[in-house]
């Protein structure tokens, strides 16, 4: 096993029964399952932050024709023309 080093977190109390009853269905220690779960969440890679600001994979190949202006006004045949 490799050595250890007593680290204190806080837990709110909805976090700290869960892994409680974890640690009581698994008859393992708290620190135990602690563990696990911790490098079971370090070792899967990080989830990108945040939402991509659009989706563009449902307009893929909207545009039919080929407009001389599509590089210029982009967004209008994208997004819907906004000017009255």
């Amino acid at each position: 096993m490799a050595p250890m080093t007593r680290t204190q977190i806080q837990l709110d109390d909805e976090t700290r029964e869960a892994l409680r009853r974890r640690a009581f269905e698994e008859k393992k220690s708290v620190s135990a399952v602690a563990r696990e779960l911790l490098r079971e969440a370090l070792r899967a890679p990080p989830k990108p932050k945040g939402k991509p600001r659009y989706d563009f994979s449902s307009i893929i190949g909207i545009i039919k024709d080929d407009p001389e202006n599509v590089s210029e006004n982009h967004d209008d045949y994208i997004f819907g023309d906004d000017d009255p």
